[in-house]
């Protein structure tokens, strides 16, 4: 596997409503550690965070999970029809994600190991 294929293993291509193609990813652990609001979705008093953690999860997509065929796209740049298909789109991808295969054939441990 070269580089490229590295990358884009867990990367699905995308073509937005306005045209725009490029590719969308599930987020990483790395990109929640900028955002850690959305790990704690609700505060001390055990009340829903709602609207400030709705807007963390579109700044996280926009910024992190979305990467344009060709350039650099700002996050101002983004048409609303645009930002609820990326919203979907990796919304959509959830769990999915790719797993080495480990000695054991079903996973990154040997059987009876973990």
């Amino acid at each position: 596997m070269d580089l490229t294929e590295y990358r884009n293993r867990n990367r699905r291509p995308i073509t937005l409503p306005s045209g725009l193609r490029g590719f969308v990813r599930a987020p990483s652990v790395l990109d929640f550690a900028d955002y850690p609001g959305l790990l704690v979705l609700r505060n001390g008093r055990g009340e829903e965070r709602g609207g400030e953690a709705g807007r963390e999860w579109l700044h996280l997509v926009l910024r992190r999970c979305f990467i344009p065929e060709r350039g650099v796209l700002s996050v101002h740049e983004v048409a609303p029809e645009d930002a609820l298909a990326l919203l979907d789109a990796v919304s959509a991808l959830g769990g999915e994600r790719e797993r080495p295969e480990g000695p054991s054939g079903g996973g990154a441990f040997p059987a009876g190991e973990g």
